[in-house]
């Protein structure tokens, strides 16, 4: 969940990245701490948060069930 940065008033920022931009930036960021190779990814969800001061970003990981 990507959330965009608060402005001085409290309302959501207009200048926020594009979600599928940051979608790649994250997966390599991740690379090698939370899997060797983000061609293991085998599932994604992403959306837009609230704001927060200074932005923020979310992640959470869960193991895939298998057959």
């Amino acid at each position: 969940t990507l959330h965009p940065k608060t402005t001085k008033t409290g309302q959501a920022s207009k200048t926020c990245i594009d979600l599928d931009n940051s979608i790649k930036v994250v997966f390599d960021a991740i690379q090698g701490i939370l899997y060797a190779n983000d061609r293991q990814i085998q599932r994604l969800k992403a959306s837009y948060g609230f704001p927060v001061a200074g932005g923020g970003l979310e992640i959470i990981v869960e193991p895939m069930e298998t057959a």
